[in-house]
Parts: structure tokens; C-alpha cells; sequence
């Protein structure tokens, strides 16, 4: 798989800046198919820095409701 394929985006809200600062963590959106072990390989290519441990949560796309005309 491609880099920009793998990594989505970055997240960035005030809980992954405190995670960044405190324990040097940064967070992704990523593709649902990609291993840990592609994501690893994506963030030492792209950023040249050495991952020391790839963490993946699987979460569901939210609905947003709201009034219909």
C-alpha cells in the first residue's frame, strides 16, 4: 500500500496536543484495511523517525440527525 494511502490525516484536538506534549504520541485517521505494521512502515518513511509502537482503534463512523425538510 502507498504512504497516503495508509495515513489518512492527522487528528488534531486538545486531547491528542496534550498526548504530543506529555508522552510523545501523536494520533492518525488511517485506512481500515491497514495493518500495524503498514501504518508503522508509512510514519518511518514519511517522517523519518524510528515508531517505537503502533496502537489501532476501530471506531464507527458517526450519524449526524438533524431536521429534514
Amino acid at each position: 500500500m502507498r504512504i497516503f494511502r495508509i495515513l489518512k490525516k492527522p487528528i488534531t484536538t486538545e486531547k491528542t496536543s496534550v498526548l504530543e506534549m506529555t508522552t510523545n504520541t501523536y494520533v492518525f485517521e488511517v485506512d481500515s484495511s491497514a495493518t500495524k505494521i503498514d501504518i508503522k512502515k508509512s510514519v518511518t518513511e514519511l517522517y523519518k523517525v524510528e515508531v517505537a509502537s503502533v496502537n489501532v482503534l476501530h471506531t464507527r463512523e458517526k450519524f449526524k440527525y438533524g431536521k429534514k425538510k
